[in-house]
């Protein structure tokens, strides 16, 4: 039996590629317990690195985010529908009207912000905005990069700011009465 060259180079790099995705939404290993450290206080200390953890996390994603983004801005949502998913799974789709700058122009026409798959880490693709509804404010940065040239927008609610500058921004943003 004859084996292709660059057939096991890629073999092996497309099961490092599925390990690492199926492996993406695994908790961290718990941490060691101290000595003599009680259940309560160790569930304690180990929810609380959890949550620093995390929002660790969600920061450094939306810095990455706010200094791709052709613009971001908060809008009002002012239409979501469920929509299926190539996966064939329902997923959700809003519409963002625009409604005050953070960073460039503020856009003229509403944006789509949507799920493009679920997996077992949950909706993948337009952000946790997708599942807001209508009349709800969000942030939204339109025209990040998704995968070879395509860009896209993604959405987050207000209390899942973490970056400085937008934080300052939802303070200072007054919605209209309506």
């Amino acid at each position: 039996m004859r084996i292709i060259p660059g057939f096991i180079a890629r073999f092996a790099a497309a099961g490092a590629l599925m390990a690492s995705a199926a492996s993406a939404c695994l908790p961290p290993e718990p941490m060691p317990r101290l000595p003599n450290e009680s259940d309560q206080a160790y569930d304690a200390r180990n929810g609380e690195l959890t949550s620093v953890e995390d929002a660790e996390g969600r920061r450094f994603h939306q810095v990455s985010l706010y200094e791709q983004a052709k613009a971001v801005f908060i809008g009002v949502v002012t239409d979501s529908k469920e929509i299926t998913l190539a996966d064939s799974g329902s997923g959700h789709e809003v519409t963002v009207r625009p409604a005050f700058p953070i960073k460039g122009e503020l856009p003229e026409q509403p944006a789509i912000i949507r799920d493009k798959m679920n997996s077992d880490c949950g909706y993948l693709g337009g952000g946790s905005a997708t599942s807001a509804v209508v009349g709800t404010y969000v942030l939204l940065f339109q025209g990040v990069p998704e995968y070879e040239g395509v860009t896209g927008n993604v959405g987050f609610f207000a209390g899942e700011a973490r970056v400085p500058e937008i934080i300052k921004a939802f303070r200072s943003f007054k919605a209209p009465a309506d």
